[in-house]
């Protein structure tokens, strides 16, 4: 009889909690435990922060303000997680910024490797600063402090556009991998990135094919400061981030001081993939030669049946709505993504937490964002 009538109980307690968390009523129920449904967010324009951002609204610039809604409820809902930020900017407008996780406007993000294609730029404008530089340039020379370091078999023929283009020959594999003689975790520990970086064997001539290594566009930062006898956190600010009105971005840096990669918010991440748009310039004023930017995004690789690369920028291609739509990205561990879309007049930044080193991480979320509600939110109006 007891038992019976316990299982009545429990039967009745089980049905209320479900009731009650259903219908957002169990928060205040010890015994439910459950929390009351977030409130569905509803569109808000970018706020004004005179930052040099002109700010609109989405559907003034032709985007599905229904599906743009839907992707913020379905990330708060759970559907994508580790999601920290997302902007977007149109027809030269922010018209979209949305932040999780405890990010808002105002606080900066790791980019991760993004941060190489911010390096491609610094390397355009050292070379519009210099016009006897050229990307033909042999590298040898710029290390003077690493001349007792070996420089044959082919490493003496290095160039600038073989940095630029991840194609210098090194030896060298990312990630940790502990049979290779050069790899990324030994190079997170050694002291002086540019050393052990230069001190590796080639694996081929440069330029004969395509090598991803973190340590490649490191060597990229050190020739800047060389030639320009400045910081590289003092260049990047003085002639790009100043002129674009970022004053968020920050290095990380070696044990010996080589600047690393950047943090920054998304607004400012964006501002950079408008670069491009704008044919180099930020309200009016040149910032980067538009012979530069052009230079940087010709295809120099092919990385796969989408995938090509050109100066440390990415080309991708996307099927979207049976459109082929051509993309150009900056990417990072996690997903960290500057994207601009000229066809579309279209800028996307992208920060997440989902870290290749992270055991919660989720990959694959940007893309399938993009390709599920962003693009489609331009493709049907």
């Amino acid at each position: 009889m007891a038992s019976s009538l316990f299982k009545k109980v429990l039967t009745f307690t089980l049905a209320l909690c479900l009731y009650s968390c259903g219908s957002g009523d169990g928060g205040s129920n010890p015994v439910c435990g459950c929390s009351p449904p977030l409130p569905l967010y509803e569109y808000e324009m970018p706020a004004s922060q005179n930052d040099g951002w002109s700010v609109g609204h989405a559907g003034d610039t032709g985007l599905n303000i229904q599906l743009i809604t839907q992707l913020v409820n379905d990330i708060t809902q759970g559907k994508y997680v580790n999601i920290d930020g997302i902007v977007i900017a149109k027809q030269g407008q922010l018209v979209f910024e949305h932040y999780f996780n405890g990010f808002h406007a105002n606080r900066p993000h790791q980019l991760q490797s993004a941060s190489k294609s911010i390096g491609s730029l610094l390397t355009g404008i050292l070379l519009d600063q210099q016009s006897t530089l050229s990307v033909d340039e042999k590298i040898q020379g710029y290390f003077p402090q690493h001349q007792d370091l070996v420089w044959d078999n082919d490493k003496s023929d290095i160039t600038i556009e073989h940095l630029l283009t991840m194609s210098a020959g090194f030896d060298c594999f990312e990630g940790t991998q502990p049979q290779k003689a050069c790899d990324g975790g030994q190079l997170n520990a050694s002291g002086n990135w540019s050393r052990y970086t230069l001190a590796a064997n080639m694996a081929f001539a440069p330029g004969s094919q395509w090598r991803y290594f973190t340590g490649i566009p490191i060597l990229l930062h050190e020739i800047i400061e060389q030639q320009s006898q400045l910081a590289l956190a003092k260049f990047s600010q003085d002639y790009l981030f100043t002129p674009l009105q970022i004053d968020d971005a920050t290095w990380s840096h070696s044990p010996s001081d080589e600047a690393l990669a950047l943090e920054m918010t998304p607004r400012s991440m964006a501002k950079l993939g408008q670069l491009f748009l704008n044919q180099g310039q930020w309200l009016n004023q040149q910032v980067i030669s538009q012979s530069w930017l052009e230079q940087s995004l010709i295809p120099r690789f092919t990385i796969d049946d989408q995938l090509d690369y050109g100066y440390l920028w990415y080309q991708d291609k996307w099927f979207v709505n049976e459109q082929l739509i051509d993309t150009y990205q900056a990417l990072g561990d996690g997903e960290q993504k500057i994207i601009f879309i000229p066809m579309l007049d279209m800028v996307i930044a992208f920060t997440t937490s989902n870290y290749s080193f992270a055991d919660n991480s989720v990959h694959g979320q940007t893309s399938e964002i993009i390709e599920q509600y962003i693009i489609p939110a331009i493709l049907n109006q």
